[in-house]
């Protein structure tokens, strides 16, 4: 499988930037910035994600991290989060 995510320096802390498609302000309600925040928990306490700083805004998500296997956390933890954040949107 072909990542988008090329980690060259694994061993190193990386800054992520996520983004909203077309930039919609998802996180704007409690709800949705929880289950940013409780993956990220997630992936901390399961995956080895280190988080060493984060901040959400409106419609995209800024952090930086590091994890042995970062690629594989990152893809696993958006496809994740995706699936929730839709769910949490349509039951409102």
């Amino acid at each position: 499988m072909r990542s988008r995510y090329l980690v060259r320096e694994p061993d190193r802390a990386h800054f992520i930037t996520c983004t909203i498609v077309d930039w919609l302000p998802v996180f704007t309600t409690t709800a949705c910035s929880e289950i940013l925040t409780r993956s990220l928990e997630y992936c901390r306490s399961q995956k080895d994600l280190r988080l060493y700083g984060w901040i959400i805004m409106d419609n995209h998500f800024h952090a930086i991290v590091s994890a042995p296997e970062l690629t594989s956390v990152i893809a696993d933890w958006k496809k994740f989060t995706a699936r929730e954040l839709i769910g949490q949107i349509r039951s409102n």
